[in-house]
């Protein structure tokens, strides 16, 4: 009896420590999408709750903004986040018009994609294409307005496309380039092939390629996991858009929609392909 007394004891002890107000805020998994807790000593502050998060109050002192890299840190091309919006009582905002805009300074632009806000309530906003069409300084513009309450947050990012601190090693241009739009994948399971419906293949455009894939034996593959991206090899970045297969037909026919060049010079795409636990790809460079 005295055993189970103690081992009671601790369990309640335990219990009561789960549930103090020292203890610290509920992190969100690692999608973000679980409801938050707000750390009872703090309420009425504007405190940070997210271990992970950039932290930032807006100009007015209106809101708190804390943004969730979804990777990790923020690449060229096509990013998501999650931003968590508190007002000055540090109460969730909910039901607020949020705009997101990435911009680059030095250059005076932004990017020509407008990001797509989605509210999931609890003052978690999440953030998708999210384009940062090269490497360097951005800033992240983001403006609250509830119930005409409007402020602006403003996040200071310089090194966007760098990976622990190098940026993304450009590389020069081959003297002789292969220029094919048909070819085998790497591990030479299947064959890839590729038809822009635009000609030539248009810059600052968005347009769609069919893509066919076949088998070792040429039979067609026609239910396969096509994955498409595109860089540009010599200035270290890749395209501002997440291209993506729109539609599958048969004999080994893909549509991939979505696909836009920023600008002229030389690419190298890629398109990989995951049939029945089989992972392969082809590399194709273009040059607009």
């Amino acid at each position: 009896m005295k055993i189970i007394s103690v081992i009671a004891l601790i369990f309640f002890i335990f219990l009561q420590g789960c549930g103090s107000t020292g203890e610290q805020p509920v992190a969100y998994d690692q999608d973000h999408s679980k409801p938050h807790k707000h750390d009872s000593s703090e309420t009425g502050k504007l405190t940070k709750h997210y271990e992970e998060s950039i932290f930032r109050l807006s100009e007015k002192g209106r809101y708190s903004v804390e943004m969730l890299l979804r990777s990790g840190e923020l690449k060229t091309g096509v990013n998501t986040i999650d931003i968590i919006v508190h007002d000055k009582h540090d109460n969730d905002v909910t039901g607020a018009k949020v705009k997101v805009v990435p911009w680059m300074p030095e250059m005076g632009h932004g990017v020509f994609e407008t990001p797509l806000i989605t509210e999931k309530g609890g003052g978690l906003y999440n953030v998708e294409n999210v384009i940062f069409s090269m490497s360097g300084h951005w800033e992240l513009k983001i403006s609250i307005n509830k119930d005409g309450l409007e402020d602006r947050v403003v996040f200071d990012l310089p090194q966007v496309g760098f990976t622990h601190g190098h940026k993304k090693r450009a590389m020069p241009k081959p003297s002789e380039m292969d220029i094919s739009k048909s070819k085998k994948t790497d591990k030479e399971l299947y064959t890839v092939s590729y038809e822009s419906n635009s000609k030539p293949i248009p810059v600052n455009k968005m347009h769609r390629w069919l893509v066919r894939v076949t088998d070792k034996a040429g039979q067609p593959v026609s239910n396969a996991e096509i994955t498409f991206t595109g860089d540009m090899p010599e200035h270290g970045h890749g395209m501002p858009t997440a291209p993506k297969v729109i539609k599958k037909l048969d004999d080994g026919y893909y549509i991939v929609g979505g696909i836009k060049f920023n600008m002229p010079g030389w690419w190298i795409i890629t398109i990989s392909i995951k049939n029945r636990g089989h992972i392969d790809k082809a590399s194709f460079q273009i040059m607009l």
